[in-house]
């Protein structure tokens, strides 16, 4: 059930060529596939996962961050989790792997 739309409004835009465009994509998809821990988190996401992990310093503390998107031919969900004092971008993307596995279970593909 539909519990609240927004409208939203486009702040911004970063445009790419076609071919670096690509390349992003790509490589966004090649650091959930290569990665054993980011594998196992987004194994039950019914379509390919492009992401990328970070550690974002604060005040001497390192928070993980994780940011992924999907499906990687198509982006139609994006999500983000930041975990205060987390230290690995890895350790966020369990929470990421779980919206999406959730999202997509419900949903399926191209709801949108």
């Amino acid at each position: 059930n539909l519990i609240n739309k927004t409208e939203t409004e486009v702040a911004d835009k970063v445009y790419f060529s076609d071919e670096t465009y690509s390349i992003l994509v790509e490589g966004m998809g090649e650091v959930v596939k290569n990665n054993s821990k980011l594998r196992e988190y987004f194994k039950k996401v019914s379509v390919q996962v492009g992401g990328k992990t970070g550690t974002v310093q604060t005040g001497g503390t390192e928070n993980a961050v994780f940011c992924g998107f999907a499906p990687l031919e198509a982006p139609e969900i994006v999500v983000s989790c930041v975990i205060e004092k987390g230290q690995y971008g890895q350790e966020a993307a369990y929470a990421v792997g779980k919206v999406m596995e959730t999202y997509f279970a419900l949903y399926g593909e191209n709801i949108g």
